[in-house]
């Protein structure tokens, strides 16, 4: 009976968690800084440029600290990296240059703070430190450029 129990509890709090996320996630938006652009692309969302790799950037614009994470394409492998972790208006440099290439346009993002506010979505979710969490799918653009996430509250 005890194991019954304990196992009752793990669902509610299961439960619970899910609701908060799916309650908050209507709360915390994300703005692109550089708005997408649709040429320049092959069917994989690689990029056809003269230029090398993205600069990818996040921005706080809340009035919280937020921690971010963010999932990417290198190469050929997929790579889920968290946290960065930015006070109010802080802009942090997350990837680029010789460690972390990143040519395909499409990259995701989650972030959250300590008052229950998540930025993603349950369409697209991946493993951070040991916990699954919901991810936002952002459009860089057509050029390889320094790109700017922005993440609000409304």
């Amino acid at each position: 009976m005890k194991n019954f129990n304990f196992f009752a509890l793990l669902l509610a709090i299961n439960f619970v968690t899910v609701g908060l996320i799916t309650t908050n996630i209507q709360k915390a938006q994300a703005d692109v800084f550089c708005p997408p652009v649709e040429d320049d692309c092959s069917q994989d969302g690689t990029i056809e440029s003269n230029l090398e790799y993205y600069k990818v950037n996040i921005r706080n614009n809340t009035n919280r600290k937020i921690w971010v994470a963010v999932h990417y394409q290198r190469e050929n492998s997929w790579i889920t990296n968290g946290y960065w972790a930015l006070d109010p208006g802080e802009t942090s440099f997350i990837l680029g240059g010789t460690q972390n290439r990143i040519q395909n346009r499409y990259i995701y993002f989650h972030a959250h703070d300590r008052n229950g506010n998540i930025w993603g979505n349950n369409q697209f979710s991946w493993e951070v430190n040991g916990t699954v969490q919901p991810f936002f799918q952002t459009n860089m653009g057509g050029e390889i450029r320094e790109f700017t996430q922005n993440f609000t509250l409304n």
